[in-house]
């Protein structure tokens, strides 16, 4: 009997784990050196132009680079911050026109806003605020949604940060092995009577 209540309880907790987990991983957990990564915007969710992501996390040892650049139709441009600290602006584009799917064509070719920044060692938190927005001349009018890209090239040796999501997972395996093993003690006793 006592088996099985054991047992429900465990499965029950495991199911709500499950269903906390998600919402605990709050940010988007990156590894420098990986190449680029996309962040979005859309005026319509974010009137002040935030990114619709969640903020990119990671830890680097040394200092690293960031480079953000936009891409798709030119003409967006961004402001980048590190756990809420303007780290930067983008670079001024003259003109529009121009359009690319690829973040290296784009950050190369000059047509497209974008910035080089150093990021000092330990944990970052990113995040992308879009100041200047490309125009749409089909509906003559800016776009109000859109993705741009950045990429982290460490200076240095990276490991990357655990989300939140993750820490709890490991906390609550722990747990779990504890009770399975004063379960076993008991049973053992149990079992020389």
């Amino acid at each position: 009997m006592r088996h099985t209540i054991r047992t429900a309880t465990l499965t029950a907790l495991t199911c709500l784990v499950g269903l906390c987990v998600p919402s605990l991983a709050q940010a988007d957990a990156i590894s420098p050196d990986d190449g680029w990564h996309q962040f979005k915007w859309d005026f319509k969710a974010a009137s002040d132009g935030s990114q619709t992501n969640s903020p990119f996390t990671f830890k680097s040892s040394g200092p690293a680079d960031l480079i953000v650049t936009d891409a798709y139709v030119a003409g967006d441009r961004f402001q980048v911050y590190d756990f809420g600290v303007l780290v930067g602006t983008t670079s001024l584009v003259n003109g529009a026109g121009s359009y690319t799917t690829d973040p290296d064509v784009a950050y190369l070719s000059g047509d497209f806003s974008g910035g080089l920044f150093t990021l000092a060692a330990g944990d970052h938190s990113l995040t992308f605020k879009t100041i200047e927005k490309a125009y749409d001349l089909s509906k003559k009018q800016p776009y109000v949604t859109g993705s741009a890209y950045f990429s982290v090239a460490s200076q240095g040796v990276v490991a990357s940060v655990p989300e939140p999501g993750t820490i709890t997972l490991v906390a609550i395996g722990a747990v779990g092995m504890a009770f399975g093993r004063g379960w076993r003690k008991v049973r053992k006793r149990g079992a020389g009577c």
